[in-house]
């Protein structure tokens, strides 16, 4: 509640009863009033006319009247806002809080007379200046920042975007991707770091991550077979392929000098299987391999 008066240095006076004449002055009582600045019961606004008869009195209501010279007022709503509503993980944004009153006036808030407070996972925390953080996020998140001042409160949603994929909590730094560690082994398992090989299948996480298969199923492996084809023709196959993974096969004479070059050609696609079709297999022994790699 905010309180606005001009009185004169004259008289307050209590005033009982719905009307009362008074020819000398005008007062807004409240009397025995404790209650932190806001409306309490009990409260007298007397309206009349300074050198005039007559008058109005009235019991718990708020009143506004011409000529008064006091009015009270309590607040009706808070809104939060902030210059973006996207913030990236880990970094800051500035709230601010304005408050409308039952009047229809509004007043920009200090930030100190807030009570600012965080929930939705988004954020850490906002701090008693207003200034919201960021949590470090695996995915997009949102964080919602609440603003409480006089019994009301607002709130702000904000959008923490993960700009990198790679800096959540225990999985950080292990060139898996956060967000498929928390999807197939939740927060904080020991099961997904990078060698761990839960479901046995010989593929340890960080293979199966860049393969896309799945860590938790042995029946989700990635193949690879190699065919002769003709004379001097190998044909290499592999499944699955994935989306977004760029996939090269790379040959090489020795294991010794391990100097593996691209395989040329056109990979034909089939049911999920791809095949490359060397057609200079004309060494006395040749290795393959699959490069695969991620944006």
């Amino acid at each position: 509640m905010k309180f606005r008066a001009y009185l004169p240095s004259a008289l307050l006076a209590l005033f009982v009863g719905a009307t009362t004449n008074f020819a000398a002055t005008s007062a807004l009582v409240n009397g025995a009033v404790s209650a932190g600045g806001r409306q309490a019961v009990g409260l007298i606004v007397v309206d009349s006319a300074i050198g005039g008869l007559g008058g109005s009195a009235s019991v718990g209501t708020l009143l506004a009247r011409h000529g008064v010279v006091g009015q009270l007022t309590d607040v009706a709503s808070v809104v939060v806002s902030a210059s973006a509503t996207t913030v990236n993980e880990g970094a800051t944004s500035q709230l601010s809080a304005l408050a409308t009153f039952t009047d229809g006036t509004v007043l920009p808030l200090a930030a100190a007379s807030v009570a600012w407070s965080a929930s939705g996972g988004g954020l850490t925390s906002v701090n008693a200046a207003g200034l919201a953080t960021a949590a470090i996020v695996y995915q997009n998140t949102n964080g919602i920042a609440r603003a409480d001042y006089l019994g009301q409160f607002g709130t702000l949603t904000l959008s923490v975007l993960n700009v990198n994929n790679d800096d959540f909590g225990t999985y950080a730094g292990d060139g898996i991707d956060d967000a498929w560690q928390v999807q197939y082994f939740g927060i904080g398992n020991a099961n997904a770091a990078p060698t761990a090989d839960p479901d046995g299948d010989g593929q340890n996480n960080l293979f199966e991550y860049l393969a896309g298969t799945d860590p938790t199923s042995a029946a989700s492996v990635m193949t690879l077979a190699i065919a002769k084809t003709g004379s001097n023709q190998r044909t290499v196959s592999f499944a699955p392929v994935t989306a977004g993974r760029t996939y090269m096969v790379e040959f090489a004479t020795s294991l010794t000098t391990k100097n593996f070059t691209p395989l040329s050609g056109t990979p034909v696609d089939n049911a999920g299987t791809r095949s490359f079709t060397d057609n200079n297999a004309t060494d006395a022994a040749r290795y393959y391999r699959v490069k695969i790699t991620l944006p």
